[in-house]
């Protein structure tokens, strides 16, 4: 008989037993003010008022949405950043190598997860070791031909609107400037009366960060005092766990139709 091995990331069925009561309180929020049909508890939902504002994980790659025209996740969409990697260049050679064994993320896959993870292992620490480079530190994304210097310099001297607060991402500037990163993050949830942001990868729970460590006490309440159709937070309380209930007794099915 066949085993499955299913892999999963943290937040890909929604709400688990150890997470922090923020990434609870956020898929609350996401399904009290989501519509039907969505899967709100994990993903969130989109919606903006003079309040608050949530948005799920976007991948439109469209280069006039803020949240996926960052230079820093989408470079090649940047003026500024859109700098092509030499032919020699070690990111150049990892991805002819990794075609080559048939385990390009552009490839359909022929090998099972662990087996691909051995090859390409086997190919960082190769190739680490022909270009002189650190290993396994940086091993995915090496560059050896100038390009992030150049791309770096650029930012510096030219700027783009995404550190500039400029263009698409004004309508955040300034409250959402990353002092450290020196750029205008769009959160995927504002709270904007405290300037309290949160993002986060994909889904609910998954990378997500905030810019202070304590979001405000009062933050339920205060988010569904706004709610048009006048939900209390206990409301939307039952309602989330009525979801979850419904998430649970799905991927339940899933496993019993896998034998």
């Amino acid at each position: 008989m066949t085993k499955v091995k299913i892999i999963m990331p943290r937040g890909s069925l929604g709400a688990f037993p150890d997470e922090h009561p923020l990434e609870t309180a956020l898929r609350i929020i996401g399904v009290g003010f989501g519509n039907e049909g969505e899967w709100a508890s994990k993903y969130g939902t989109d919606f903006e008022n003079e309040t608050f504002l949530m948005k799920p994980f976007c991948w439109c790659e469209k280069p006039d949405c803020p949240w996926c025209a960052r230079c820093a996740a989408f470079e090649d969409s940047c003026v500024v950043c859109a700098i092509p990697h030499k032919p020699e260049c070690y990111s150049n050679e990892l991805e002819r190598r990794e075609k080559e064994a048939g385990i390009h993320y552009s490839q359909k896959y022929r090998l099972s997860y662990d087996q691909r993870m051995k090859i390409q292992d086997k190919i960082y620490k190769t190739l680490c070791k022909e270009r002189g480079l650190s290993y396994p530190d940086g091993c995915a994304v090496h560059c050896d031909c100038g390009r992030n210097e150049e791309v770096e310099r650029r930012r510096d001297s030219e700027g783009c609107d995404y550190r500039k607060g400029t263009g698409i991402f004004s309508r955040f500037a300034p409250l959402t400037h990353d002092k450290k990163l020196n750029y205008y993050d769009p959160p995927n949830f504002w709270f904007k009366p405290d300037n309290f942001r949160v993002t986060w990868y994909k889904y609910i729970g998954r990378d997500t960060a905030v810019n202070k460590v304590t979001p405000p006490s009062d933050l339920l309440e205060r988010v569904f005092s706004t709610h048009p159709k006048g939900m209390t937070a206990d409301q939307a309380f039952g309602k989330w766990l009525e979801a979850e209930e419904n998430s649970a007794k799905m991927f339940a099915e899933i496993l019993e139709s896998l034998g």
